[in-house]
């Protein structure tokens, strides 16, 4: 089951976090639809049985997808933005932020 978000996803994973919360709650409402089973059976089990992954897991590995493309592509235009160190101005955080968290998780292991 692949929701229409696949474009936006990248988008929506520099969001408030009460909107992905939100987006959250509809896929387990309509998991549990689906499904029939009651509110009380846990969310991860809903998810297996359907074949389901998460949405944060999904949002993550786009994020990742993303990243590579940006730093993969020469004439990118957000290249720059993602290599150069960004001030941290705002509560929540940007696109950029989120691509570079991984990548700076990625040199953190090699290390």
């Amino acid at each position: 089951m692949e929701t229409s978000d696949a474009n936006g996803r990248t988008t929506w994973s520099a969001s408030a976090k009460t909107k992905l919360q939100n987006l959250d709650h509809v896929q387990n409402q309509a998991l549990w639809i689906i499904t029939g089973e009651m509110k009380s059976t846990s969310i991860k089990e809903l998810e297996k049985l359907e074949g389901v992954s998460p949405l944060v897991q999904r949002r993550e590995a786009k994020i990742f997808t993303q990243a590579g493309k940006i730093r993969s592509l020469p004439d990118q235009p957000m290249k720059g933005k993602v290599e150069r160190d960004t001030e941290k101005r705002l509560k929540r955080s940007t696109l950029v932020e989120e691509i570079k968290t991984p990548i700076r998780q990625c040199k953190n292991t090699a290390s």
